[in-house]
């Protein structure tokens, strides 16, 4: 069997040459003992369940629009790569096609949710979930309904608007007040309005 962690005739030593021509030194420099426990207290599961088939990689509808594949990102855990991690931009719709056909049973969909958890714990919410949501509790939709977005509406028959005007100011108050009473507010580091 080859080994994957050496080049092909590569040799295993311990000296601090042949360390420095693999990527070991690297993940030495990098290891957080604590980070695989940390995903399972936000509920990722438990990381060393893993084997890497890839079959979650393969059942994935981004996967081929990612640099970093679902199961690279598993083994950048088992690692203990939380920097890595959390550095790298990655992609889930978060559809649970790979728990539906994991053979180990983990739940990479609540991986990637524990990962976004702590990514906004460590370095704050992406830009993008902020402007997002601030276009929710300020609208009670995303996305806002431009002139062009009504035209295509009404020429397919719908009303121009997707929230009848009538209801938008009770919606965005719900929204309001579902974001204020989890705490989503603070979190994300949005302002709520009057």
């Amino acid at each position: 069997m080859a080994n994957h962690w050496l080049p092909a005739g590569g040799n295993p030593t311990n000296d601090d040459e042949n360390l420095s021509r693999y990527s070991l030194k690297v993940i030495k420099n990098e290891f957080d003992r604590g980070f695989v426990d940390e995903i399972m207290a936000f509920g990722g599961g438990n990381v060393h369940a893993c084997f890497q088939c890839g079959t979650c990689t393969s059942v994935c509808p981004v996967s081929l629009k990612v640099e970093n594949k679902v199961r690279n990102i598993i083994k950048m855990c088992q690692m203990g790569l939380k920097e890595r991690v959390l550095s790298t931009p990655w992609v889930c719709a978060t559809c649970y096609r790979c728990y539906e056909y994991c053979p180990s049973v983990i739940d990479p969909t609540e991986l990637i949710v524990a990962l976004r958890h702590i990514m906004v714990r460590d370095l704050g919410p992406p830009r993008f979930v902020v402007a997002f949501s601030q276009s929710i509790a300020d609208q009670g939709q995303m996305p806002l309904i431009t002139s062009r977005i009504k035209r295509i509406r009404e020429e397919l028959g719908l009303h121009g608007e997707s929230i009848d005007e009538r209801f938008r100011g009770k919606v965005v108050r719900e929204i309001r007040t579902i974001m204020e009473a989890t705490g989503f507010d603070k979190l994300i580091g949005i302002k709520l309005g009057d």
